[in-house]
């Protein structure tokens, strides 16, 4: 006791008092309610501390020193204050402060460096805490700003006036707690997230079938989940708002309040058409981020028990829909668990269904319409169209047929899109789409060319005219086309009747072999005199002899024609006899088509055929203008004069005469002009032995120009090549060097830009020869020179065809069949060569039977004519052939080679390969492929036949269908227990029944309740096949039952779960069509 007093004594007695300036970090961080640090250095020390912004009563309180103590520390400080004469006032906070250490010497003093030791390294760093978030960043009762304090070191104060913290401490320890509120200040984060949906069917979903997860994944994140569009659909509790928060009192350390609020329902919104695309998640970061996890895991839920049906085309979409949505309503009656989403954007039908084994039958029903609505589009123009739905004849027989085998098969006309367009059962769409498109194919089109003249008459009489009266007795369709240069008549239908009505109609034109149409030649002259003034000789001849007189003046002839073939030979006696009577003068002109013929045409050759045809005949001379350059060729004038019939013929007999003359000249420099023409002066002529040569009568002379000169040819056509290259070869020899030939290509020659006029004029003055000229007959560019200047010019003449030749290909095609498979549909396979390959240009050459490409670069044009080879040898090697089957009379034998819905066709080109056309209409079917293709489906073919023959028709299964196959049917029974089976045997998505009708070769029809009282199973094939099917479906349904409780009555008395359908015991029981079905199990015995 003594010591413990003397120690207090000596505290009290020899303390003495130290005071500290601080800075501003320092003391929050030394003085925070939260911190420990003046405690700590108090009894670390033994030592009392405080500071001048306290009160000092409280000063005293707070400090635990002994009062003694304090009283005089208190007491110096203020006595020491009072004599300086001024009071003690707390400094400003912020700029520091000053601390006051009592007690031993010693002990202050190294309180005191402790203290100055911590002044080295802290900082206070503030960071922005908005309201929203505060409670967050507190935590409850402060929890989360004390962990921080506790694990980082540091100090941190809260100042929600200005919605902030401030953290004072060591610099990395203030770095650290910045980042862990940070951390809470992202987490707390308010966000919106967005989850994409594939396909507004999984809205729908997500409205009707999982609104109640979703309301679970709000309640488990605290975030809004809005189904759709932000803004069209709000689903679950929306956040209240949030409350004040509750503010603590000064020094009892009070929390943040908690959220205020009561959740509340967001109103639901239908969804705008179209469906919406997104699930919109909304809250704070981490609330957003729980849900989303929730929510991305039940879409995949959804994927998983959803199966789409790809409708095909946009048709079928308003056929499963129905009108006003009829038929989807009905499949979602008929399947109440599955929900059924049609989306036309897509062309798909979604369904959804939380049991999976009712999809199938779902599934099953959507298949069988589509397979009921299958379309087609047959491409028709108009005139093969009008002839398909022609009252009467082919077209006529074709769609009563169709109509009468297909009743299910519709079809429309598209006037505007030159289109037939079919609906129905997928096999039986694709067998009428055969029949038309033979039928379409079998048409042919051909031309018939009118003159001038003719258009009226073909066309007199309206619906009697010659066109309809043709057209109506024959069958087959004539329209005239007025815009082809010369008027056509175009025929088209099948080929018998195009046949028919050609003839007729060149038999009008022409005349015909029994008299009753005649054409006579007249002179344009004498047209008058048969016409009369004003048409009444004409009118005349035809009321006298009951006959119609078309006049075809461009022709130079007369038509007459009428029912009696012998009135039309008086008619035609007494216009021939009014011709004799009649003398005209005619004149025949020589164009500049048949220019120079004086060789040929000769006074004495005119006047010879005067004298043949009784007429008086005159040559003279007339200038036709100018031909090469400045040297002037003359054309001539046949002047006739006779009777009209008789000129005609003479007429004619000049014309052919001056149309087998040809003419023309080689080109010749000065020197070589004057060498020919001094030889001939002196008695040679080197040209004379070409006219020897050549056959017909040929002359070639010399004659100069003011540059040079030429050699002028006068020569029958037919022998004009040969005697210009009789001339070209003996200039040659004549002038070693002097003259070559270039030969071209045709197209070449045609091209403007390669080989014209112009290209060989600027070649000629940048080569220096002669003259340049193409010969159109040879094929070839003749070149006149000097030696040196001819070998230039042949150099360029062949680096430019060369250069064109590597921009040009041609491939050859195997005949006219090959050109629609060049062209493609629409062009589209000639739109992609000029696409994919630099913009070529791609044409048909008809003449040529070949494909020419040309483009701008060789290897452009390469790589065309590489692909359109390819594409003429792939389709060569798949040619097809084809034989011709008769179809046997008095038989059946087409119903049950076609087989139920087109199944026995089918097989067969399934397993050979070729492809089955029935001609009914010609009692023929036509088999094509490959020979071992052909061979074999002729074979079967043959079979089915024969027995057809022998059976009366009919076929396995109840008849219709392909001969030799059977049917049997197996019961499942009714209600939950059958329809679980029946899911077994579908599998999902229909996968189980179509690897058994695989692997087995059998069809497999599963049968719902709304077809029969029960749920039937119908196999249907050959019998091997048939039986494989019934074991595998067998053992299916056996496994089932046994694993669900059937015992098949195995105990005597028992009887098990009571049984139903076609069952002996678990093993299922099939039986034949028509045949009554096994009794089931009833008691153990029985079982």
């Amino acid at each position: 006791n003594v010591a413990r007093a003397v120690e207090r004594l000596e505290r009290t007695t020899l303390a003495v008092t130290v005071e500290l300036k601080i800075k501003e970090p320092l003391y929050v961080m030394l003085t925070s309610k939260r911190a420990k640090q003046l405690n700590q250095l108090q009894e670390q020390y033994g030592i009392r501390i405080f500071d001048d912004r306290q009160n000092p009563e409280r000063r005293g309180r707070n400090s635990g020193a002994p009062d003694g103590a304090n009283a005089n520390a208190n007491a110096n400080a203020n006595a020491n204050a009072n004599a300086n004469g001024a009071e003690v006032a707390a400094p400003k906070v912020g700029q520091g402060a000053t601390l006051r250490l009592v007690g031993l010497q010693a002990e202050v003093d190294a309180a005191a460096a402790a203290i100055n030791s911590l002044t080295s390294g802290t900082t206070t760093k503030r960071q922005a805490v908005p309201a929203a978030v505060r409670g967050a960043v507190v935590g409850t009762k402060g929890a989360v700003l004390l962990a921080i304090e506790e694990e980082c070191g540091v100090t941190i104060d809260m100042n929600r006036e200005k919605e902030e913290v401030a953290i004072t401490g060591p610099t990395p320890s203030v770095n650290a707690a910045l980042e862990r509120v940070n951390n809470i200040l992202t987490d707390n984060e308010e966000i919106s997230a967005e989850v994409e949906l594939k396909g507004p069917h999984v809205t729908q979903i997500l409205l009707s079938k999982r609104r109640e997860r979703l309301r679970e994944i709000m309640s488990m994140s605290s975030a809004l989940v809005i189904v759709g569009r932000e803004g069209e659909f709000g689903n679950g509790p929306r956040k209240g708002k949030r409350g004040a928060a509750a503010e603590g009192k000064e020094g009892e350390g009070k929390a943040e309040g908690k959220a205020g609020g009561k959740a509340e329902e967001a109103p639901k919104a239908k969804p705008s058409e179209g469906g919406p695309a997104v699930v919109t998640i909304k809250g704070r970061r981490s609330q957003v981020r729980e849900a989303q996890h929730h929510v991305e895991r039940l879409l995949e839920e959804v994927g998983w028990s959803t199966v789409s049906v790809p409708l095909g085309t946009p048709d079928l979409v308003g056929v499963v829909l129905g009108k006003g949505g009829t038929n989807a309503k009905k499949l979602r009656g008929a399947h109440p668990g599955v929900s059924i989403e049609v989306v036309p954007e897509e062309c798909l039908v979604y369904l959804f269904s939380d049991e999976v084994d009712s999809l199938p039958p779902a599934v099953a029903a959507i298949e069988e319409i589509i397979n009921a609505n299958q379309r087609s589009v047959i491409e028709m123009d108009a005139t093969l169209g009008r002839q398909f739905f022609a009252r009467d004849g082919p077209g006529k027989a074709l769609r009563d047929e169709l109509t009468g085998a297909y009743p299910a098969v519709t079809i429309d006309r598209d006037r505007e899109a030159n289109t037939l367009k079919l609906r129905g059962p997928g096999a039986e769409v694709a067998v009428v789409v055969s029949r038309i498109e033979q039928f379409r194919d079998a048409q042919l089109t051909e031309e018939v060319y009118l003159c001038k003249e003719d258009e009226v008459s073909v066309l007199n009489g309206g619906e009697k005219g010659l066109l309809r009266t043709i057209s109506s007795e024959t069958g087959a369709e004539l329209n005239m086309k007025k815009d082809r240069d010369p008027t056509v008549v175009l025929v088209t239908g099948q080929p018998g009747p195009v046949a028919a009505a050609r003839d007729r109609l060149v038999k009008y034109l022409d005349g015909d072999d029994n008299g009753t149409v005649v054409l006579m030649e007249v002179d344009p002259d004498a047209i008058g005199t048969i016409i009369g003034k004003k048409g009444a000789n004409a009118k005349r001849l035809q009321n006298a002899h009951n006959v119609k007189i078309d006049t075809l003046t461009s022709r130079a002839k007369i038509r007459i024609y009428g029912a009696d073939a012998a009135k039309v030979a008086a008619a035609k006696a007494e216009i021939s006899k009014s011709l004799d009577a009649t003398v005209v003068t005619s004149v025949v002109t020589i164009g500049a088509e048949l220019i120079n013929a004086a060789s040929l045409l000769t006074p004495a050759a005119v006047a010879d055929i005067g004298l043949q045809y009784g007429v008086s005949a005159e040559l003279s001379e007339r200038s036709v203008g100018v031909v090469y350059e400045s040297n002037s060729i003359n054309g001539f004038i046949v002047t006739l004069k006779g009777p009209s019939g008789s000129i005609a013929q003479a007429r004619r007999a000049i014309m052919a005469l001056a149309a087998n003359t040809a003419f023309s000249v080689v080109p010749l420099s000065a020197s070589q002009n004057s060498d020919l023409s001094y030889n001939k002066s002196m008695g040679t002529d080197l040209l004379a032995p070409i006219a020897q040569m050549v056959a017909g009568h040929v002359t070639v002379d010399v004659s100069p120009l003011p540059t040079g000169g030429i050699i002028k040819i006068n020569s029958p056509a037919t022998s004009m090549v040969h005697a210009r290259a009789l001339v070209y070869s003996l200039l040659g020899e004549r002038y070693p060097g002097q003259f070559a030939s270039v030969a071209l290509e045709p197209a070449a020659m045609a091209d403007g830009s390669v080989m014209s006029k112009q290209v060989l004029r600027g070649l000629t003055e940048s080569t220096g020869c002669s003259h340049m000229s193409l010969d159109w007959d040879a094929k070839c560019v003749h070149i006149n020179g000097s030696p040196d200047d001819v070998v230039t010019a042949v150099a360029e003449v062949t680096r430019i065809h060369e250069a064109w030749a590597s921009r040009r290909k041609v491939v050859s095609l195997p005949g006219e069949w090959m050109i629609p498979v060049i062209i493609g549909k629409a062009g589209a396979k000639i739109k992609a060569l000029r696409k994919n390959h630099g913009g070529v240009k791609v044409e048909i050459d008809d003449n040529l039977m070949a494909v020419v490409i040309e483009a701008k670069e060789g290897a452009n044009a390469s790589a065309s004519a590489a692909e359109v080879q390819a594409l003429v040898d792939a389709s060569v090697a798949a040619r097809l052939e084809q034989v011709e089957v008769p179809i046997p009379p008095d038989t059946n034998a087409i119903p049950t080679l076609i087989g139920r819905q087109g199944a026995g066709i089918k097989k067969i080109e399934q397993s050979t390969g070729a492809r089955i056309d029935i001609l009914k209409h010609r009692d023929v079917i036509v088999i094509k492929g490959s020979t071992n293709a052909i061979a074999s489906a002729k074979k079967l073919v043959d079979e089915v036949f024969s027995r057809a023959t022998v059976n009366g028709g009919g076929g396995g299964g109840g008849g219709g269908g392909v001969a030799g196959e059977v049917s049997r049917t197996a019961s499942l029974g009714s209600g939950q227990e059958a329809g679980r089976m029946a899911s077994i045997v579908i599998g999902k998505a229909g996968a189980t029944v179509r690897a058994l009708q695989q692997e087995t070769g059998a069809n497999i029809q599963i049968s719902s309740e709304r077809d029969y009282t029960d749920r039937r199973i119908v196999l249907r094939g050959q019998p091997e096949n048939v039986e494989k099917a019934e074991q595998k479906i067998a053992n299916l349904c056996m496994e089932w039952r046994r694993e669900n409780g059937y015992d098949g009555g195995e105990e005597e008395g028992a009887g098990g779960v009571a049984q139903q359908g076609s069952f002996l015991g678990n093993q299922l029981v099939f039986y034949n069509a028509g045949d009554e079905k096994p009794a089931a199990g009833g008691d153990g015995d029985e079982g």
